[in-house]
């Protein structure tokens, strides 16, 4: 079995084996571990010397009795069919009659002078780093040394490219968003801003019709029926009072007229609420509704109570108008007057 697996020289001062462990995942561990397990196949007690430390943990695990249940199969262990392997020798041999230590690897007289290893152990180890690198090497066909030295330099070579390029995305990604988000910030500053990018563009100066220039807006009497809809039936009243108090001025093309923002923001200071479907004594736990659904909602329960309610002067006087410093639907002129 031994010839099967190693070659064998007979040496002065004991017996030297070295072999090729083929497979692209030729380790130096599953090197240690390859020439323990053919040592772990003679017929008599054997103490096994060397240097690699993973090798020696996991071995004397094994030998121990610690590792027999392992978490993973050996099948899904780094090096499995080896350890399987090794695993069932020892069974077979009696964990009694194998022994394993780590010895210090290319050691020096001052790891002897410290106790870090011996003599003995030091000539041992350079002799079978010695074997390995004259024969060892010389066991694999012709060329398979340079065919792998290639292969493992263009897999580093692929990596260092599939890092570069993921590196490439992310920057990109980032780039990506912070270009977005200042086009973003240019189109559309955060003020009242809602999911669709709007400009906010208000008139410098407020006009506002003096008293002896105002005239009264000619609303019908109070609205006895109201629509089905509870949010917009608690509002009716309210807007109702609201537009009938107002005093209007007819706007000039020089200046513009009122916005439904600033006829909301007036109706809130006289003491009108929008958002009284839910009072917040009873639901602290729900959100105050954004500006926009609030002035959509306004704009449209002013309409329905104009369309009903409202005499000729307050029709003409809230015919829509466009104006060159507004272009949002609150921005847009309601009126066409001051109040």
């Amino acid at each position: 079995m031994e010839d099967l697996l190693v070659n064998t020289n007979f040496a002065q001062d004991g017996l030297e084996g070295w072999g090729a462990v083929q497979g692209p995942k030729a380790s130096s561990t599953r090197s240690e571990l390859a020439g323990g397990c053919a040592a772990a196949l003679a017929p008599y007690p054997i103490h096994l010397g060397s240097d690699n430390l993973t090798f020696v943990r996991r071995a004397n695990l094994i030998i121990n009795g610690t590792l027999k249940n392992c978490v993973k199969p050996w099948q899904l262990c780094n090096d499995g069919d080896l350890w399987g392997l090794f695993a069932d020798l020892v069974m077979q041999r009696g964990p009694n009659s194998i022994r394993v230590t780590w010895v210090k690897g290319h050691s020096k007289q001052t790891h002897i002078d410290r106790g870090i290893t011996t003599p003995w152990r030091k000539r041992g180890n350079d002799r079978a780093d010695k074997i390995a690198s004259e024969k060892g090497h010389g066991a694999h066909p012709d060329g398979l040394h340079v065919l792998s030295e290639f292969l493992e330099e263009r897999h580093k070579m692929y990596v260092e490219l599939v890092h570069h390029i993921h590196k490439v995305i992310a920057q990109t990604f980032v780039e990506d968003q912070r270009l977005r988000k200042q086009a973003k910030d240019l189109k559309a500053p955060p003020l009242l801003q809602g999911r669709k990018d709007r400009r906010k563009l208000v008139a410098k100066l407020l006009f506002h019709p003096q008293p002896g220039d105002a005239i009264d807006l000619d609303m019908g009497p109070p609205p006895q029926a109201y629509p089905n809809n509870e949010q917009i039936h608690a509002l009716y009243p309210l807007i109702w009072c609201y537009l009938a108090t107002l005093k209007g001025q007819a706007a000039n093309p020089q200046q513009p007229g009122m916005t439904w923002l600033e006829l909301m923001m007036l109706y809130v200071i006289r003491g009108g609420i929008v958002d009284d479907a839910k009072k917040p004594s009873e639901h602290p736990a729900l959100p105050r509704p954004n500006i926009l659904p609030a002035i959509q909602l306004f704009k449209r329960v002013v309409k329905d109570v104009l369309a009903s309610y409202g005499g000729p002067i307050a029709q003409c006087f809230f015919k829509p108008g466009k104006t060159a410093t507004t272009d949002s639907n609150h921005g847009e002129s309601p009126t066409t007057c001051h109040v």
